[in-house]
C-alpha cells in the first residue's frame, strides 16, 4: 500500500493504492489539471510516504489465521477508490493508444451493438423450460417454474458433480455466502469440477438450472447434476432460432433497448474513413 500526500491547489490531498509508485504517480497527474499542483508535486519538497500492510509475521498454517489475512487484504482491496476527479465513465488504459492509428473496427452483435432489455430473459427461460418438456420429457410441472430476475448474474461457476452455483472473487475464493443448491442456500460448500456461466445470456440459464434443481430436490427426484447442466444449456441453446424467429419487426421494441448514440458513434467512424466490420453467429436477417 503506497500513501501520497499531495500538496497542491485544491489543498492537501490522500491517495492511497495497491500498485506500483511510478504507476501511482501518473495516475494522480492524470487528475490533477493544475500546472501549478504538477510544479509542486514534482518538487523535492513534497513527502511522498510508502506504507505497506502488515500481516502476522508467524508462518502458522492455521486455517483461522490464513483466513483472517485474506479477509484484511480483501479490505484493503477494496477501499482503493478512485479519487472523485477520476469520471466514473471514462475509459482507462494501461498503456496509451493512439485511436487514429487504428484503422478497422470490429463489434460484436450481442450486447455490443444490440443492447437487450430483461424481456428478452424471460423469453429464453420460457422457451428453454418447454423445451425441457416438450423434447427432453421433463415432469409438466417444470412449466410452472418462473423465471426470477435479480437471482442470478453473469460470472458464476456451477459445480457439475455436486449440482451447486457459486461466485467466485478476484481472489479464486469461493464466496460461501453465494453458494447455492437450486435456490437453497448452502452454509459451506467447495467445488470440484466448475463450469463457468460468462455471458448474459446465461442469466436465464442460471435461472433455469437454480429452479430445476429445486424442483428435482424439493420433490426427491433423483437426478445428475451434470446431465442436468448439459440438457438446460442445449435447452436455451436449441431455442434461438425461434427467440430469432419471434424477434421480428413487430416485437424488436419490446425486448431491444435504443441506444440514440449508436448511430452517431458508427457515423463518426465512418466519416473519419474508418473501416467497421460485424461478428455474429445471429441469422443475417435478424441482424
Amino acid at each position: 500500500m503506497f500513501t501520497f500526500y499531495i500538496k497542491g491547489d485544491e489543498g492537501k490531498r490522500v491517495l492511497c493504492a495497491n500498485m506500483y509508485p511510478s504507476a501511482v504517480l501518473f495516475r494522480t497527474l492524470m487528475c490533477f489539471r493544475s500546472p501549478s499542483t504538477y510544479a509542486t508535486l514534482l518538487n523535492s519538497g513534497n513527502v511522498i510516504r510508502r506504507n505497506s500492510l502488515q500481516f502476522a509475521r508467524n508462518k502458522s498454517s492455521d486455517k483461522d489465521s490464513l483466513l483472517e489475512k485474506y479477509y484484511v487484504a480483501k479490505q484493503a482491496y477494496e477501499a482503493n477508490l478512485p479519487p472523485p476527479e477520476v469520471n466514473p465513465l471514462g475509459v482507462f488504459a494501461n498503456n496509451e493508444l493512439n485511436l487514429s492509428e487504428v484503422e478497422v473496427y470490429g463489434f460484436d452483435y450481442d450486447y455490443t451493438l444490440a443492447v437487450y432489455k430483461e424481456s428478452l430473459h424471460f423469453l429464453i427461460y420460457d422457451l428453454g423450460k418447454d423445451w425441457l418438456v416438450n423434447k427432453f420429457k421433463y415432469p409438466e410441472d417444470i412449466r410452472k417454474l418462473t423465471y426470477q430476475p435479480g437471482f442470478a448474474i453473469r460470472g458464476l461457476h456451477y459445480d457439475m458433480q455436486k449440482g451447486i452455483l457459486m461466485k467466485i472473487d478476484s481472489f479464486h475464493q469461493i464466496q460461501f455466502e453465494s453458494v447455492y443448491r437450486g435456490l437453497t442456500q448452502l452454509k459451506k460448500e467447495e467445488g470440484a469440477r466448475l463450469k463457468q456461466l460468462n455471458d448474459l445470456f446465461s442469466v436465464p440459464e442460471i435461472c433455469l438450472l437454480s429452479n430445476v434443481t429445486e424442483f428435482f430436490e424439493k420433490n426427491n427426484i433423483a437426478y445428475h447434476p451434470e446431465i442436468l447442466s448439459y440438457d438446460i444449456q442445449n435447452a436455451v441453446q436449441s431455442i434461438h432460432p425461434v427467440m430469432h424467429k419471434m424477434l421480428n419487426e413487430q416485437s424488436i421494441s419490446k425486448f431491444l433497448e435504443k441506444h440514440p448514440d449508436m448511430p452517431k458513434f458508427l457515423n463518426r467512424l465512418k466519416a473519419a474513413g474508418k473501416k467497421m466490420f460485424l461478428i455474429t453467429n445471429s441469422p443475417f436477417k435478424f441482424v
